[in-house]
């Protein structure tokens, strides 16, 4: 028989894993299934994906890729409905979802999955020239998702920060002081 919680045990802290599986490899399915089996008796409340990256460069804006990410996701979404975790992505600008109206459409179709958001890993060296205005769009991201209810994990230079923090402030982590 199992050990029941006392009536007043403190909720158990939050356990995120990231997993390490490219969603665009040929295998990323059962990849993933094999990597979260052993994961599960630690009972973890989220799990972080990416949406898929290519090492060699290749476009993946592609039909190809986003279909890879959708089968992939689903897979991921299944597994975490299954076992009442949260998935989170992580979008990167060498990533599938990678921008804006990306990161605009995966919480409209997919309204579970939460978004680890860090404007840094959104950025390329071409975009920091224009820094200001990235950012400012970002912000705006963040206000949309507010209703979406999204989570975000928000690592940019304090000044950067108290800006995207007012966009969305009752859903801001600040990691950078964590």
């Amino acid at each position: 028989m199992l050990n029941p919680e006392p009536p007043n045990a403190p909720a158990p802290a939050p356990h995120m894993l990231r997993c390490p599986i490219n969603a665009l490899e040929p295998d990323a399915q059962p990849a993933f299934h094999a990597w979260l089996r052993p994961h599960l008796p630690s009972r973890p409340t989220a799990i972080v994906v990416r949406s898929g990256w290519s090492d060699a460069g290749d476009p993946l804006f592609l039909p190809a890729p986003k279909a890879a990410w959708q089968g992939f996701m689903q897979a991921v979404e299944s597994a975490c409905t299954e076992h009442a975790i949260t998935p989170v992505l992580e979008p990167r600008a060498t990533d599938v979802v990678s921008d804006t109206p990306g990161l605009l459409s995966l919480v409209r179709a997919a309204p579970r999955w939460k978004i680890l958001f860090d404007p840094q890993l959104l950025l390329t060296r071409d975009m920091h020239a224009q820094l200001d205005d990235h950012l400012q769009r970002y912000a705006q991201v963040a206000s949309a998702l507010h209703t979406m209810h999204a989570l975000f994990a928000l690592r940019p230079a304090k000044k950067h920060f108290d800006a995207l923090a007012a966009a969305a402030p009752a859903l801001v982590l600040d990691a950078t002081q964590a």
